[in-house]
């Protein structure tokens, strides 16, 4: 399985808002709606544990419609981001390529879209770690914010060249961001 980051490779899946028909556009309003009115933050009673149970509940089943990554993927995803690391360096340099400008971002795209991805299938891995913290003064929730922070880490530090499994690599770092 082979990903393809590129912006050119990913407007089938990311429709410009002028090519939606009439019906889309409805569907669209009323989810903005929708996602605005959850937004709103809830009135909580002090001792009501059951709107962090609802938002802890949630936040699982989000983050378990994305699938896990088997180690091909893993590795694919890394080299992405390394070379979108490596683009967003060399357009940095204003002595750089011109002439492979319009690469340099495709790649510096690819390398976020991929970076993103690897955090979104690794959520559940912070949770597991944080459900161990959970109970020591902390809530839940808190400990899963820190936990990602550690996971954003490590998938800025993963060398795939090292052979390492992601996960193994992360749970160090989700660790450490938690206590």
């Amino acid at each position: 399985m082979s990903f393809d980051l590129r912006p050119s490779r990913l407007s089938s899946f990311d429709p410009d808002v002028d090519q939606l028909g009439p019906t889309e556009m409805d569907l669209a309003a009323s989810l903005a709606q929708s996602e605005q009115a959850s937004l709103t933050p809830p009135v909580l009673i002090p001792g009501d544990e059951t709107e962090s149970d609802d938002a802890v509940r949630l936040y699982l089943r989000e983050i378990g419609r994305v699938p896990l990554l088997n180690a091909q993927t893993e590795v694919q995803l890394a080299k992405a981001i390394e070379r979108g690391r490596l683009a967003v360096e060399a357009l940095a340099d204003p002595a750089g390529a011109k002439d492979h400008r319009r690469a340099l971002r495709e790649d510096a795209v690819a390398g976020e879209r991929a970076r993103d991805y690897m955090i979104e299938a690794n959520l559940r891995l912070v949770v597991s770690i944080a459900k161990k913290y959970a109970g020591r003064g902390m809530s839940l929730l808190d400990l899963i914010e820190e936990g990602n922070l550690g996971l954003m880490k490590a998938v800025e530090k993963f060398d795939h060249e090292r052979g390492f499994k992601f996960s193994t690599y992360a749970t160090w770092w989700i660790r450490q961001a938690i206590s």
